[in-house]
């Protein structure tokens, strides 16, 4: 007896402790349900991605593959795979193991080429399975090895640690299943042969058979509905293991300051991982802004390092998170930030101190504007223009002769923030920049400096600039002087050479009247032009037009409307509304002017693929172009399209097109504009592409304007859209029309 029981004991031992929870082997033919067979049909599936992912931080991590797999590798009617279909293909086990652990058929040469290979001899037929980090479990190479134990015990034991549940307890399992599934399938056989023998019996014995029949298959619909529902239950179970995550902070602070996180910390930071590796950098920056809505030190930890971020708008999202936490602790942390970390985190920092003001932050952002990160230049400008403190006049200034043109812009309108007169000498020399963004910023900055000795360089510059800049400096001229000549060059300069020796500049507040006055100034200049009621002096526009289906809709005009509104707006439809209005103006440019139109529902088509200038062809092309647009439509006539893009609004995207980034996955915030002003007319909030919340897309477009100067308008047919889109217009230099009611 005792020798049977240590060879009982040797055995139990020696067997693979991963296959234990395996079913007793059987054959897939053994299975003559229909459902079964369909349950055990194998799937082939396509070999998974084994390269590195890139992380946002740009650093990266090994490739996992979504589930463990099973290589069999192979060519085409190998002599050598009788063996391995005749013992491991049959076996139910194996088909149910194919859920868990995924089977890739691949000849020799291709798997050669494998770089998860190398450790590996391939030979024809052979079977290698792996786990989902492209460890290799095992391999079965000689006609020894082709078991269906042998190659079960690999599956099992590469599914084991892929899985929450054991594999080999869920292969168990659904073998019941299947054998539940045979009971009914003859319990289903049983009522058809019932039903047969029914039909050659007596109407008394067939009523009689009828009712039992009624009753079995009522039993079995029952059956099949609770078999059904163990089979989901068991396909749900079969759930990836989680990744490991960094463990929660558990404490913050130090010394005295130190203290346990918080449930609500916790759960922020739990928030944060499920979105902060997205692939989509608006899901991530959403992730890491939503962040700042609990203000705590160490939530500042955990922006920091989402700002860690390849994607410029991700680290300007945890810029504004940290914007939003005023503690005393928060900012401290916050500006403790602009000295430690990398100088993706440093540049969220500053981003978040050109919202907020900090006494000690100034020494901090003056020491990183040397650095020779654009985006943490840029944003150190801004911050210090935000801070006001003119001890970062003389650093300013030297910004206006930076390296990279676009952070000359946020220099010069820094110094315009700080309101120093030391800083009027970098902004007058920049009038006769070529980039006339640059010229822009720095003649609304001297507006705001207000020094004496600006006002002849700019009274120059208005008596011979044209377009937009000569609105600018029109406002400007008014915000220092005080005087209010509209746009009569000869009437500024007799007052100038008459009074401009003994002239004192007037105090802000006798100012406030004449800037009011100075906004109705272009009605009455005969250069200006208007478009839905918006005059403007610019040569430099696009027109981007919402071509959606609801643009064929009516405007509502109430009953109360005086007949003035109706005459206005005869037939009523939004898109003739437009039409009539964009018609009139392109008939009255002349060729000065340059310009292109963008219209846009889920896609963006542009008219041309530059500004053109509007000479007699470009103006009657533009004419017939705009005179044959219609909304579009799913079907019918007009101009079809999908029943699905017609309905969308793609507001970003059309917007990216007329700042002239279409093509960029990553905005170029530091490229240059010829744009200097865009129409944008619509009837709807954004309802696809990448930004489809409205405020998150006004957000995105002012910052992008930032180091550009666009002047936008916003033309809304719908009062609830105007609600929302308004506020595009006013963060941008433009201006608001509602066409409707």
């Amino acid at each position: 007896m005792l020798p049977m029981r240590r060879a009982l004991l040797l055995l139990l031992v020696t067997l693979p402790a991963a296959a234990k929870g395996l079913p007793p082997p059987s054959r897939i033919d053994v299975w003559k349900s229909i459902n079964n067979q369909q349950r055990l049909r194998m799937e082939w599936d396509g070999l998974p991605d084994a390269t590195p992912i890139k992380l946002p931080d740009g650093s990266t991590e090994p490739a996992r593959a979504p589930w463990p797999f099973l290589l069999h590798i192979v060519e085409e009617d190998s002599p050598g795979n009788d063996k391995i279909k005749r013992n491991i293909f049959v076996d139910t086990r194996f088909a149910l193991l194919t859920r868990a652990v995924k089977p890739v058929k691949i000849s020799p040469v291709k798997a050669a080429e494998l770089q998860y290979m190398f450790s590996v001899k391939v030979k024809d037929p052979c079977i290698v399975v792996f786990k989902r980090d492209f460890s290799v479990v095992g391999a079965l190479s000689t006609k020894k090895d082709f078991t269906a134990d042998r190659c079960l015990k690999l599956m099992v034991k590469a599914g084991d640690d892929a899985y929450v549940e054991s594999v080999g307890k869920y292969v168990s399992q659904y073998v019941k299943i299947l054998a539940q599934e045979e009971k009914l399938w003859k319990q289903e056989a049983k009522i058809e042969d019932l039903t047969d023998r029914a039909a050659k019996k007596s109407p008394a014995d067939m009523k009689k058979i009828l009712k039992e029949v009624e009753q079995l298959d009522k039993q079995l619909e029952a059956d099949r509905e609770t078999l059904s529902e163990k089979e989901q239950e068991l396909k749900d179970s079969l759930r990836i293991k989680p990744d490991e995550e960094e463990a929660l902070p558990t404490t913050v602070g130090k010394g005295r300051k130190k203290r346990k996180v918080t449930p609500e910390e916790k759960e922020a930071i739990k928030a944060y991982r499920e979105f902060g590796r997205d692939k989509n950098p608006f899901v991530r920056a959403a992730a890491v802004e939503d962040l700042g809505t609990l203000d705590s030190p160490v939530i500042v930890d955990v922006i920091l390092k989402g700002a860690n971020d390849t994607d410029p708008r991700v680290v300007t999202a945890a810029g504004k998170a940290l914007s939003r936490m005023k503690s005393a602790e928060s900012l401290e942390a916050n500006v403790g930030g602009l000295v430690s970390g990398n100088e993706r985190a440093k540049t969220a920092c500053a981003v978040a101190l050109t919202e907020i003001k900090h006494p000690a932050a100034v020494t901090g952002l003056m020491a990183l504007a040397s650095s020779g990160n654009d985006a943490l230049r840029g944003a150190v400008y801004e911050a210090l223009g935000k801070q006001g403190d003119k001890a970062a006049v003389a650093l300013l200034a030297r910004g206006m002769s930076d390296r990279v043109p676009a952070l000359r812009v946020v220099a010069a309108t820094a110094l315009g923030e700080i309101r120093s007169p030391e800083g009027a000498e970098p902004l007058l020399q920049a009038l006769d920049s070529p980039d006339w963004s640059l010229q822009k910023a720095s003649i609304e900055a001297l507006g705001k400096v207000r020094v004496k000795k600006s006002i002849e360089p700019l009274l120059v510059l208005f008596e011979k600039q044209e377009g937009l800049l000569k609105e600018v400096l029109y406002k400007s001229l008014v915000s220092i002087t005080g005087q209010d000549y509209k746009y009569r060059e000869t009437h500024w300069r007799s007052w100038w050479d008459k009074y401009g020796k003994g002239f004192t500049l007037p105090t802000e507040r006798d100012l406030e009247k004449q800037r009011l006055l100075a906004e109705k100034a272009l009605e009455g200049y005969a250069k200006a032009r208007k478009y839905h009621k918006i005059v403007t002096l610019s040569r430099k526009m696009v027109f981007v037009i919402d071509i959606s289906a609801s643009m064929k809709d009516k405007i509502v005009i109430p009953p109360s409307a005086p007949e003035s509104v109706r005459e206005e707006f005869p037939d009523r439809v939004k898109m003739e509304i437009a039409k009539k209005e964009m018609i009139e103006l392109i008939a009255t440019l002349d060729k000065h002017v340059w310009f292109n139109i963008i219209t846009f529902a889920g896609k963006v088509k542009p008219w041309k693929g530059d500004l053109v200038r509007a000479t007699g062809g470009s103006r009657n092309g533009a004419i017939k172009f705009v005179s044959k647009l219609k909304p579009l439509e799913a079907s019918g006539g007009g101009r079809k399209r999908s029943g699905g893009d017609v309905q969308k609004t793609n507001t970003y995207a059309a917007m990216m097109a007329a700042f002239g980034l279409a093509d960029q996955k990553i905005p170029d915030w530091k490229a240059r504009s010829r744009v200097d002003t865009i129409f944008l007319v619509t009837d709807g909030v954004p309802t696809s592409g990448e930004i489809t919340e409205t405020p998150k897309l006004i957000a995105a477009l002012t910052e992008l304007n930032r180091t550009r100067g666009i002047v936008i308008h916003v033309i809304c047919f719908d009062k609830e859209t105007g609600k929302q889109m308004s506020r595009l217009a006013t963060l941008n230099g433009g201006k608001y029309v509602l066409r409707g009611f």
